[in-house]
């Protein structure tokens, strides 16, 4: 997929359109895959600020959703957050945006395609392993049935392996 492409399909013409929840979230989970080169192409163009709202919106609202007792994956995706925020708060200049997009890349892969979450209805006669995005997906379905959500159990135990790169971060003025 090229930039041209992604564009159409978050429904922008320029990169600099990109400034709505919407238009993150439906980045990060869209069911196609997006080349590094692409997202670079496109996070390169998006304001810092613009950028960091964006995440913080997305990050929070996904936040609001999960399984209270899922404490270790709430924190890792809270770390995984303000990594992302320093990455676009200092995302001026090839290098440092490059690096955003190469982390937005592996936040969506991570997020949205591996199945490492073990999912059980409450019977046990349905288990089946989903995505980070399908369990919360889920779970908050689950919860506007069912106050409480008590229809389904899930293990994200596998899931947190996610090993942020480290970037040495310039916070000052360039």
């Amino acid at each position: 997929m090229d930039l041209k492409t992604l564009l159409e399909v978050l429904d922008i013409e320029r990169p600099e359109q990109f400034v709505y929840f919407d238009n993150f979230a439906d980045m990060i989970e869209m069911d196609m895959d997006i080349p590094v080169e692409t997202l670079y192409a496109l996070v390169s163009r998006v304001p810092e600020n613009i950028m960091g709202e964006l995440i913080t919106e997305y990050f929070d609202d996904m936040l609001e959703h999960m399984q209270e007792d899922e404490t270790e994956l709430y924190t890792l995706l809270e770390t995984i957050k303000m990594a992302l925020l320093g990455l676009a708060s200092n995302a001026k200049g090839e290098r440092a945006a490059g690096q955003l997009a190469d982390e937005i890349h592996r936040f969506r892969d991570w997020f949205k395609f591996e199945k490492n979450v073990s999912c059980q209805d409450v019977s046990g006669k349905k288990r089946e392993d989903l995505s980070i995005f399908e369990a919360i997906t889920l779970h908050r379905g689950d919860k506007l049935d069912k106050p409480g959500g008590s229809g389904y159990t899930f293990d994200f135990e596998k899931c947190l392996d996610y090993e942020l790169e480290e970037y040495a971060l310039s916070f000052s003025e360039e």
